[in-house]
Order: C-alpha cells, then sequence, then structure tokens
C-alpha cells in the first residue's frame, strides 16, 4: 500500500457540483508529471484534466476536505 504524498498537492478548490449533495473538488499538483499520479478523495479516484492542469470529481459533500485527498504514483 503506497504511503500518501499529500506535501505534494499545490492546490485544493471545491465548487458546486452536478449532483445534489456533492461537491466538485480540483487537485492541482507541485509535480512536473501529474499524469504520473492518481489522485482520489475519500475514495473515489479523480479524473486527471489537461484544461485544468490537475484532477478533478465529485465527491459526497462531507468528503470534500483537503484531508482526504490521497496522492499515489
Amino acid at each position: 500500500e503506497p504511503e500518501p504524498e499529500s506535501d505534494l498537492i499545490r492546490d485544493f478548490a471545491v465548487a458546486d457540483g452536478l449532483t445534489p449533495g456533492k461537491k466538485m473538488v480540483v487537485v492541482i499538483l507541485d509535480v512536473d508529471d501529474p499524469q504520473r499520479y492518481s489522485v482520489s478523495v475519500a475514495g473515489t479516484a479523480l479524473e486527471y484534466s489537461e484544461t485544468v492542469g490537475g484532477f478533478r470529481g465529485e465527491v459526497d459533500e462531507a468528503d470534500a476536505e483537503r484531508s482526504k485527498v490521497v496522492v499515489t504514483q
């Protein structure tokens, strides 16, 4: 089980989600090649988006916290 690399998180943003009770989260990593990493929040995998330069996805409102972000390589 790889250790979470939480010190790699450069930016964490939360916006209203499209689904009731969900939040859209965006995680931007402070790394050269973010696509070599995977990011999840409370077990929900985020998708890498080149347009935002980071990972994004909808998670339950209660899980939209930086402390629940897990970065693995």
